[in-house]
């Protein structure tokens, strides 16, 4: 849908709260009077200077839209609509485009840097007015097509309880290895902090998220094991040498 006539400040904006737009749809084809290419160019710069609209990428193709978080995600709804394919005898809501490594349907748009969003997690925030945490995963039921993004047909999930029982690949090994390492590294910081420190138990117990009976224990002189996170048991000095756990 190309803009008729002289290409104004006024018809710009007022065709871009209608949704995102080409430039072309401004510019005309090359084959188009200069003087509107010209006019076009001109209150395209000056409104992106003004920051009132932005340039964005869509699935890798620029559109102008106003600069507000409404037009854009007018913007990712529009593209997003027009890549489904809906299967009327399943109900299910089939993705178009692009998929990652794992098959997961995602798309790209882009301000400044690319940015990749997760297809079934943009919709189900926005069908459901769920917003996921990093915890949470969602996923599909198994009759579904594949590439399939009904949010009807997700279950939320928390991610520990989705990867149960899953092989842990290297990346995540090394994660949390490295993860138990700086654990430790805390554990003996807190350790010699309530041991040096004048402050009284309740004071250490609000300063480094433990319990006050723990703080007097470690303060007292008896020793913790370390198992998992940094402070799973404390173990009393005086047990019995083959009853004690390092």
């Amino acid at each position: 849908m190309e803009v008729e006539g002289n290409v104004t400040r006024e018809n710009f904006i007022e065709r871009l709260k209608q949704g995102p737009a080409q430039f072309l749809e401004f510019a005309g084809t090359r084959s188009a009077n200069a003087r509107q290419r010209k006019d076009a160019i001109k209150v395209r710069d000056e409104l992106l200077a003004e920051g009132v609209i932005r340039l964005v990428y869509i699935g890798h193709f620029p559109y102008l839209i106003l600069a507000s978080k409404e037009a854009e995600d007018q913007a990712l709804r529009q593209y997003l609509e027009e890549n489904i394919r809906i299967d009327r005898e399943t109900g299910c809501k089939v993705w178009q485009g692009v998929f990652d490594g794992r098959g997961r349907p995602i798309m790209r748009m882009s301000l400044i840097a690319n940015r990749v969003i997760n297809v079934r997690r943009y919709f189900w925030e926005l069908e459901r007015d769920d917003k996921l945490s990093v915890t949470d995963v969602v996923t599909m039921r198994g009759t579904c097509e594949d590439g399939c993004i009904n949010s009807e047909h997700m279950v939320k999930e928390r991610r520990s309880q989705n990867m149960r029982g899953k092989p842990k690949s290297l990346t995540q090994r090394i994660r949390m290895s490295k993860a138990i390492s700086e654990l430790r590294g805390k554990a003996a910081q807190y350790v010699e902090l309530i041991r040096t420190s004048d402050k009284t138990c309740k004071e250490l117990a609000i300063e480094t998220g433990m319990s006050a009976s723990n703080v007097s224990l470690i303060r007292r002189g008896q020793t913790f094991r370390f198992q998992n996170g940094v402070f799973t048991g404390l173990i009393a000095a005086n047990q019995p040498k083959e009853r004690r756990t390092a």
